[in-house]
């Protein structure tokens, strides 16, 4: 296993950005550290890849493509950056020497889960349905997604909706037995107002959990 390899399996186990990344745009490249002077030349054939409405960041060490906000991208790559350091920390202090890289290492960073997919497919064969992201040595690169927008993730934000929905319902049922004086249906739309709220704190409380974990 290459060191580069071992690096983005540390990494993604870590975890599981800018300016338009088109050929007349290049020299608007955001740096972490402010605008850097010219793009690398790595930049240029990443330009012809992606398409436009794809953006660029660059760091002392990541190429990061990506088509999500700005934050989520500064925060992933802040997370890389973390993860770059202690990887070599990690192997120093167990006694190794890994050559760090010559250039600047490339990921792929995707808003939607359909992006994602598609380019996995496209780019390197597989099926990355089941993860939120994996490394190809084909390529030496990674590719992420923002988890929130999984299919899974987008199925329990349904589900939260719903739920809302008839919480609000029940209240409005509730208010209308309160003035009516119906006890007997006070007292049965409390009952489904305080089971209505349980099924959606738990239903937040796992679409908080997995999109955060997995991002």
């Amino acid at each position: 296993m290459s060191h580069h390899h071992l690096f983005w399996s540390m990494v993604l186990a870590m975890v599981p950005l800018t300016a338009p990344l088109i050929a007349q745009a290049l020299p608007w490249t955001q740096s972490l550290g402010g605008m850097s002077q010219a793009p690398p030349p790595e930049a240029t054939a990443l330009a012809r890849e992606f398409p436009g409405g794809t953006h660029l960041l660059v760091t002392d060490r990541f190429l990061i493509v990506h088509d999500t906000t700005y934050a989520w991208a500064d925060n992933r790559a802040n997370l890389l950056n973390r993860a770059y350091d202690q990887f070599y920390r990690s192997m120093s202090a167990a006694g190794f020497k890994p050559r760090k890289p010559t250039k600047r290492l490339v990921c792929i960073m995707f808003d939607e889960f359909v992006s994602y997919s598609d380019y996995s497919h496209k780019v390197d064969r597989r099926i990355a349905d089941w993860s939120g992201g994996y490394y190809s040595s084909r390529t030496n690169r990674i590719a992420l997604f923002n988890y929130l927008n999984s299919p899974n993730m987008k199925e329990m934000a349904s589900e939260v909706n719903t739920l809302q929905q008839s919480l609000n319902a029940l209240h409005g049922q509730l208010a209308s037995a309160r003035h009516r004086r119906n006890n007997v249906a006070e007292r049965t739309t409390r009952s489904a107002i305080a089971r209505t709220q349980r099924q959606l704190a738990t239903v937040r409380h796992r679409y908080q959990a997995g999109g955060g974990y997995a991002n």
